[in-house]
């Protein structure tokens, strides 16, 4: 990268305030997680509601499977920027792979998680990308029918690791926000094991 974009550009480039903390949520997939909008709407009234310090703003990435209709009721909100994780090639109305990423894509992903202070998912693997750029990662965990994926061999490694934080409900999911929100550092010896680990 030649010339890196800077936080404020890049932030400002999105609609977003460089003076508030930005959470990254890398959006789930709609089969391992179909009521991905009941958790933006949980996730939204955190906000709403102050329950978080300092009122963070959401950075949205939809998972290249999904829609950004599947957030349409999010659209225009204050302190909430929802984008697509590159182009559209098929309708979305189209099962599967939706999207294509040029090298601008893998820019904007990379510079995504450089200039976001943490990151929220469901049994991502962006946990690995994020703990590349050292940010704060929790997984969500709930409800406990979804939970069971954290079983699964892969995942289970990853959330073993002890590079991320599990969120079981709402309320952990405000607290380990308002913690990594304070505390970046965190976790962070865990993200580099697992970043030397993984990478």
């Amino acid at each position: 990268e030649t010339n890196p974009i800077s936080r404020n550009e890049f932030l400002q480039k999105k609609g977003l305030d460089p003076s508030k903390k930005t959470i990254l949520f890398a959006a789930p997939t709609p089969s391992n997680y179909p009521m991905r909008k009941d958790l933006m709407e949980q996730m939204i009234k955190l906000k709403t509601r102050a329950q978080l310090k300092g009122d963070p703003q959401l950075f949205v990435r939809v998972h290249p499977i999904d829609s950004p209709l599947s957030y349409k009721d999010f659209l225009g909100l204050s302190g909430v920027y929802i984008e697509r994780a590159g182009r559209q090639m098929l309708p979305d109305t189209a099962g599967g792979q939706k999207i294509e990423m040029s090298e601008g894509d893998q820019l904007n992903l990379k510079n995504s998680l450089k200039h976001a202070d943490l990151v929220v998912n469901f049994a991502s693997t962006m946990i690995i990308e994020a703990s590349i750029f050292d940010r704060p990662v929790i997984n969500i965990a709930f409800p406990p029918q979804r939970a069971i994926v954290y079983q699964y061999e892969y995942n289970k490694a990853l959330a073993d690791s002890g590079a991320v934080k599990m969120a079981w409900n709402v309320d952990e999911l405000a607290e380990a926000i308002n913690l990594y929100l304070e505390h970046p550092e965190s976790e962070q010896n865990e993200r580099r094991k697992l970043v030397q680990d993984y990478i």
